[in-house]
Parts: structure tokens; C-alpha cells; sequence
């Protein structure tokens, strides 16, 4: 995705995008531009009158705008010829838009099928949905998919580009109901036995996994995992790197949906710091040919590799709630495992059954348990200690302290566990959590 920015004078220009409006009761100085994955693109500063205008090369497809708070974003369609003028209103904290101008079917369109969507808000609630029998939640499926195919066909001369995403978007809707009744419909009557008939559709029938097309939807990207996910019975964030990249590259033949995916994969696990081997850091390479995504990919992997297993560990030296120094390289000849959280984390707070469960199975091993509080209120750390009956070694970081450890194992959120060997060497910068009966395991083979 590019964006340029050129000067402001409305000119009748068939390969730029114009942006211009008013904002009514404004609360800030500005409207912000978003691509889908919810980028900034765009920053366009109200004059005194509280107008904007702004022209943008960009490409066809769907962006967010933002006036006020990110979570009153609408999202709107824009094209090369976009010639647009939207009025935002902002009242009691709420904001609405309007649209006038060329693009304004397209975006009154996805104004109007917010309203038009509440009268399914009853009839999708899960626990209403999924009380109804198969040939009943069938039925009910299927009047709200007409419903919406209805209510997009009665907007003429709409984009043909547009109408197919929206089409899309109608089919994934339905797919996604299907796919998980099963599962919920099991769980509302208590019947873990319970399955469908063999007259059951498939979720992903209409859906096509071939349309590159639809990559500028921003539900695409979302369908097409899911569909990966639902084929092999496994979510992405519990499979291995290379093998969720053989399954991308088995099941979609189109190359640049499979680059996207491939692309769009491998950032989570970037963002999440789950495993990527050599092995699939080359997979990943044999299906990109992006060269920004490449480089990003291979900076991680080159900094990820500084915290291999048996690579020494970086050293820490903070301070217990007593203020005495503990250093990291006093605790060798013994295994580390490192719990870093806060109590302020909710799934921080959520693994301490298991830590003290693990604690008390291993007390007499030749192990520290070692808790690192981050961004805590000492005396509130103290406090929660107690009423909890923490025990293991408890360290405390200070507001402003140092924070080189965590930058060199590369700690974006907690909890964030870490396994050391009794020589200071890492056996997992990215350990599994109490809760994980693979870390039992893991501990057990490197005592």
C-alpha cells in the first residue's frame, strides 16, 4: 500500500482521491486515515472553519476514519477517482457521518447496513442462536443471509468491485454460523456427543480461497484462516511455524493470497514471539517475494537467534521487596524459571495456582522460581504477595529501572516465561507457562 500526498486544490483528477468535509462539535484538530489492518495513513488538520481537504493517492479499497476516539472508527471504501465530502456530527460522545460526492453509495451503503444489521441483533445473540434446533438454526440462517443479499442488491449502481466484497462479506457471515454450531450448540445442551446431520451445509461452500481480488477486504484475510484452521482442527497461535506455513502453502494455490497469508502469519508470530526455526524462516522466504516483509522477517530472525537455546543468558540485578540485590549470575548451578507479570495482568494472576502447584512439586530440585513484578506499586506488590502466599524468589522493578534484560529478550507483554540451564545458558527464551503441562516436561529433562 503507498500513499502520496499532493496539494490540497480540487481539481477534477481521475487517479487521486479527494477528501474534504466539515466536523460539527469537532474534539480534536483533525481526521485520521487508516488503511484495514488499522495502519495510519494520514493525518488531515481542520482549518479554523473546521473544514478539511486533503487529495491522496491511494488504491481502491477500504480505509477507517477517525475523528475522536479509535474505537468510533467508521470504516469507508475509497477509490483512485473518490471525489468525497463526508460531514461528521459529534453528539454526546457519539459521532455520526454523511457522505456526498463521488463514492457516496458505497459509503452510504455500509452506513446504512449498520441500522440495518440491529434488527439481527437479538436473533445472533449466541445464547438465543444456538438454543434452536439444526433445522430451525438452519432456517434462521439462511432468512438473515437472504435479508442481507436482499438489502445489498436494492443499491444500484453500485461499484462492481465493492458488490463483490460485500458479497463476500454476506457469505463469510453465514459461513462463520455454521461452522461453529456444532461446537456451541454441543455446549448449550450439555452434549458433548452432540453432532450435525450429514444434510448439514458446508460452512465454506460459497467462499471463494482463490480470489485475489478479495485481499482488500478486511475480512478476507480473517475467512481464509479460518478456513485453514477448521480443515486441520487446529488454531494457528498452537501450531508449529512450519507446519501452519506447509498447511497455507498446500491449501492455497493463488501465490499472492498465499503470500499474504504466509506474510500475515508469520507477524503474529513475530508479535506473539512464538517459534520461528530456520527451517521455517526458509519456508517463509520460498513464499515471499515482498522485500520489505523480508527484511522484517529476517531482522527478527537474526535477533530472535541471539536468544536461541544454549545461547548465554543476559544477566539481571534487581531488587527483592527487602531491598536486597539479587543477580541472575548468583543463581547459577541451579535450573531458572522466570515469571515475568504484573498484578494488575489478569492471565498473569490466572497461572499463580499452577506456579505455586509447580513450586511445591519441585521445592527440593535444584531449581529457582524466580517472579520479576513489572510496572507494580511496591507496597501493593507487598500486599498481594501476602494474601496470595507467594513464594519463590519475588523481585520488583521500579518505575525508570533498568530494563536491559527485558529489552534483550526482547519482552513486549507479560507474563513472559523464560527457562534457564544450572550454567547460565538459555533452554527456552519463550517457556511454556505453568498451566502447560509441556513445561513439567521440559523442567523434568533439564534437571
Amino acid at each position: 500500500m503507498t500513499l502520496c500526498i499532493f496539494g490540497c486544490k480540487k481539481e477534477a483528477q481521475t487517479n487521486y482521491t479527494i477528501l474534504s468535509g466539515n466536523v460539527q462539535n469537532p474534539v480534536n484538530d483533525s481526521v485520521n486515515l487508516e488503511d484495514k489492518h488499522n495502519r495510519p495513513l494520514k493525518t488531515v488538520y481542520l482549518s479554523d472553519d473546521n473544514s478539511f481537504n486533503d487529495t491522496l493517492k491511494i488504491d481502491k479499497g477500504y480505509y477507517y476514519l477517525i475523528h475522536g476516539s479509535w474505537n468510533d472508527r467508521k470504516l469507508i471504501f475509497l477509490t483512485p477517482s473518490s471525489d468525497l465530502n463526508i460531514v461528521i456530527s459529534n453528539q454526546d460522545e457519539t459521532s455520526s457521518y454523511s457522505f456526498l460526492g463521488k463514492g457516496e453509495i458505497e459509503n452510504n451503503y455500509l452506513k446504512q447496513k449498520i441500522e440495518f444489521d440491529k434488527q439481527f441483533e437479538k436473533l445472533e445473540n449466541r445464547k438465543y442462536f444456538f438454543s434452536l434446533d439444526e433445522e430451525t438454526f438452519l432456517t434462521q440462517t439462511d432468512s438473515i443471509y437472504s435479508k442481507r443479499k436482499n438489502f445489498l442488491k436494492s443499491h444500484t449502481n453500485i461499484d462492481s468491485d465493492f458488490n463483490n466484497y460485500e458479497t463476500f462479506k454476506i457469505e463469510y457471515d453465514r459461513a462463520q454460523k455454521l461452522l461453529v454450531y456444532k461446537n456451541w450448540r454441543g455446549d448449550f445442551i450439555k452434549d458433548s456427543t452432540f453432532t450435525v446431520s450429514t444434510k448439514f451445509p458446508n460452512p465454506f461452500e460459497n467462499i471463494d480461497i482463490s480470489d485475489e481480488r478479495l485481499l482488500t477486504h478486511p475480512n478476507y484475510s480473517g475467512a481464509l484462516f479460518t478456513f485453514i484452521n477448521n480443515k486441520y482442527g487446529s488454531f494457528h497461535w498452537n501450531t508449529e511455524t512450519l507446519t501452519y506455513l506447509e498447511y497455507i502453502d498446500k491449501e492455497i494455490e493463488n501465490k499472492k493470497i498465499k503470500e499474504e497469508l504466509a506474510t500475515g502469519f508469520i507477524n503474529l508470530r513475530i508479535l506473539r514471539h512464538n517459534g520461528i526455526t530456520l527451517e521455517a524462516y526458509t519456508k517463509y522466504l520460498s513464499m515471499a517475494t515482498n522485500k520489505e516483509s523480508i527484511k522484517k522477517v529476517k531482522t527478527y530472525f537474526d535477533e530472535i537467534n541471539k536468544i536461541g537455546k544454549g545461547t548465554i543468558s543476559p544477566l539481571f540485578e534487581f531488587y527483592d521487596l527487602n531491598d536486597n540485590l539479587i543477580k541472575l549470575k548468583d543463581l547459577q548451578g541451579k535450573l531458572v524459571y522466570i515469571d515475568i507479570w504484573g498484578t494488575w495482568c489478569i492471565p498473569c494472576v490466572r497461572e499463580i495456582p499452577a506456579l505455586k502447584k509447580f513450586e511445591e512439586e519441585f521445592r527440593n530440585e535444584a531449581i529457582h522460581f524466580v517472579s520479576i513484578s513489572v510496572n507494580d506499586e511496591k507496597e501493593k506488590l507487598k500486599q498481594f504477595i501476602k494474601e496470595n502466599d507467594l513464594k519463590g524468589i519475588q523481585l520488583f522493578v521500579k518505575e525508570g529501572g533498568d530494563e536491559t534484560f527485558f529489552e534483550e529478550y526482547q519482552v513486549q507483554g507479560v507474563p513472559r516465561f523464560i527457562l534457564i540451564d544450572k550454567e547460565g545458558k538459555i533452554i527456552n527464551a519463550f517457556a511454556d507457562k505453568p498451566s502447560n503441562p509441556n513445561i513439567r516436561a521440559l523442567i523434568l529433562e533439564s534437571l
